[in-house]
């Protein structure tokens, strides 16, 4: 299972020529990374109940495509639960949570509220890596990137792939 989510990273990568179709491939494209993420990140032990919960802050149509994207999937077994948050306050114990760009800034509070709980913090809008999320995705010569901050993985009590790391941007 590992190694088919590893080349379905690989194939998004790689081949993921200029963005031709506009935000409807980003978004796609995003949803088909954060699903992949999510089997390469070792959660503190316990951190996890039942099912994984992905947490979205705000709008993104990336949503619709992760919905659809993890529909009747599990990992490890676990049943995947799509959340949408409109606030801060409404964040409740969700191992992956997607900031949408229109709650960039919200990005200090999202960590202080979620400070080693362990949860993968992924925003849609560049340069957050840098100001608490654990990935940030980026558009690179028109292709959709991310970069990992190791650093802001450990304040989350996580432990990332080496193979995510490896493929992320610098």
């Amino acid at each position: 299972m590992r190694v088919k989510v590893f080349i379905l990273l690989v194939v998004l990568i790689l081949p993921f020529g200029k963005i031709s179709h506009g935000e409807t491939d980003i978004n796609n494209a995003q949803a088909m990374f954060i699903y992949s993420f999510m089997s390469y990140v070792k959660w503190p032990e316990g951190s996890i109940g039942s099912k994984y919960t992905v947490g979205i802050l705000g709008k993104s149509t990336t949503i619709d495509y992760l919905k659809k994207l993890t529909d009747n999937r599990s990992i490890s077994s676990k049943p995947i639960e799509i959340v949408q948050y409109n606030s801060t306050e409404e964040i409740n114990n969700c191992q992956l949570l997607f900031i949408a760009y229109n709650k960039s800034a919200e990005i200090s509070t999202v960590e202080q509220k979620t400070k080693g709980k362990g949860c993968l913090i992924v925003a849609e809008k560049s340069g957050l890596s840098n100001k608490g999320a654990v990935i940030d995705f980026v558009i690179l010569d028109g292709k959709l990137r991310y970069s990992v901050n190791e650093e802001n993985a450990k304040k989350q009590n996580l432990l990332i792939s080496s193979k995510i790391i490896e493929m992320s941007i610098k």
